[in-house]
C-alpha cells in the first residue's frame, strides 16, 4: 500500500475548502444559502491479488468455496472494501504486516503489506 504526498492532500483540502467558500455564497431559487457537504474521496485503491500455486490453483478459492454463503459474502464485501481503500478494521502487527478483523462467525482475518 502506497502513501499519497502530503502535498496531495493539501491540494485536496484547498479545493474542497474553495468549494465551500463558494457554496456559502451561493443562493437557491428560494434564497437560502446552499448546504455544502464535505467529503472525501479515496486516496488510494489498494490492488487485491489471488495466490495461485506452482499447479496454477488457488488455494483462497479452495478455501472460499467450502465456506456457507453468508461467510463467503462477507469475506467477499471485506475484501472489496479493502480494494476501494476503505481499511477502517485494519491494525498493524508489525515489520509492515497489516490485519484486516472481520466480525463474523470465528473471526475471519485478511493479512496484507
Amino acid at each position: 500500500m502506497r502513501g499519497v504526498g502530503l502535498s496531495a492532500i493539501r491540494q485536496r483540502r484547498s479545493l474542497l475548502e474553495r468549494r465551500l467558500r463558494i457554496g456559502r455564497r451561493s443562493k437557491d431559487r428560494l434564497g437560502s444559502p446552499l448546504t455544502m457537504v464535505p467529503y472525501v474521496l479515496p486516496l488510494a485503491m489498494v490492488e487485491v491479488r489471488e495466490y495461485l500455486d506452482p499447479g496454477g490453483h488457488s488455494p483462497f478459492a479452495a478455501w472460499s468455496d467450502r465456506l456457507n454463503r453468508e461467510a463467503a459474502a462477507k469475506v467477499a464485501a471485506a475484501l472489496a472494501r479493502s480494494q476501494q481503500g476503505n481499511l477502517s478494521s485494519a491494525k498493524g502487527v508489525g515489520a509492515g504486516v497489516y490485519e484486516y478483523r472481520i466480525d463474523f462467525g470465528p473471526g475471519y482475518r485478511i493479512y496484507f503489506e
